[in-house]
């Protein structure tokens, strides 16, 4: 009895023996030292379009591909990373909330150090992205193809602004738009890569726009004057909101109080026909740029080859003729004028 007592405690004595010099398992998984990972797992810049393209080029190497919009950033040497998901337990050398220079000559890059102190560098290679309708504009003209019965001469290109007997004279005529600057800017690239942003019409330095109501003279329905303005104020005064589809190939503005205008095309320099047949052919020249709107206009037999026809019963289409200016133009405070 007492030998078998003597074996077991010899063995309980050589098994602590062994189990004090071997190494605890979980050691590497407490300590990290199993952990050689040093990937950016997602990063998102200020400006930036879409979702950034990461590849792990090699052991020490990685190129990040993305897209920032210039407009939406205040200046590119500082653009601010809003969102950067790096491996567990990796450091990077610049951290969330960081600053990036795409302005130096020096590609950026961004360096990633594992726990075991490994470490993957990479470089940053950006695309701008360009939206090129933000900028300022002035209003140069109003123009509407109108009327009814086309092929019987009944419509035409008119002039707004050379049809002064239609309108409101003085301060709300259709010419008092024309010192005003319509200010595009871009604030958001959607998922589905259409555009958003900012639009303020300014009412320039006599703080005015056109009232767009026909006058009673002109009326052959002879119930007064005619507010037009759900024909022809398409751009809402003051600030509003834009959104371009650039699969339609359409720009829509939204008025602060969520009214929406019907979606317009922006035309460039060109000469565009608005009817055509063996003796008539009535085109339109652009000598800018124009914002073409459809208009929902109705044939009205009884007033055909009159200004009320073409401008106040059956409008068809309505142009703005605008301006853009260059990129250093700088508007004038005084012309920074808002409905009150």
């Amino acid at each position: 009895m007492n030998k078998i007592i003597y074996w077991i405690l010899a063995a309980s004595t050589v098994l602590i023996g062994l189990n004090s010099c071997k190494e605890n398992p979980w050691d590497d998984v407490t300590d990290g030292g199993w952990n050689h990972e040093r990937t950016i797992l997602d990063i998102k810049l200020e400006g930036q379009v879409g979702v950034a393209q990461i590849e792990n080029t090699d052991a020490t190497t990685g190129i990040i591909n993305l897209k920032v919009a210039p407009d939406m950033v205040n200046d590119m040497s500082k653009v601010h990373i809003e969102k950067l998901s790096l491996s567990y337990q990796a450091e990077s050398s610049v951290d969330q909330g960081g600053i990036i220079d795409f302005t130096s000559s020096v590609i950026p890059s961004i360096t990633v150090t594992s726990k075991m102190g490994e470490t993957r560098t990479y470089t940053l290679s950006m695309s701008p992205f360009i939206e090129t309708i933000t900028g300022i504009y002035t209003i140069q003209d109003f123009y509407v193809y109108g009327g009814t019965g086309a092929s019987y001469g009944g419509t035409g290109v008119v002039r707004l602004s050379g049809k002064g007997s239609c309108w409101t004279t003085g301060a709300t005529k259709p010419s008092a738009e024309f010192d005003n600057y319509i200010v595009l800017k871009l604030t958001e690239v959607m998922v589905d890569g259409n555009t958003t942003g900012e639009c303020i019409n300014y009412g320039g330095v006599d703080a005015n726009w056109w009232d767009c109501i026909f006058v009673a003279a002109q009326n052959k329905w002879n119930t007064g004057d005619l507010d037009l303005s759900s024909f022809y104020r398409r751009i809402p005064k003051g600030k509003s909101t834009w959104v371009r589809n650039y699969a339609e190939n359409t720009i829509t503005f939204i008025a602060e109080d969520g009214t929406v205008s019907s979606s317009c095309k922006l035309l460039e320099t060109g000469t565009y026909t608005m009817y055509s047949n063996d003796s008539r052919n009535l085109i339109l020249n652009v000598p800018n740029q124009a914002f073409e709107f459809d208009v929902a206009g109705k044939d009205n037999w009884d007033n055909m080859y009159t200004d009320f026809n073409m401008l106040a019963s059956s409008p068809r289409k309505f142009f703005i003729m605008i301006t853009k200016q260059a990129s250093d133009f700088v508007l004038p405070e005084d012309s920074k004028t808002l409905p009150e």
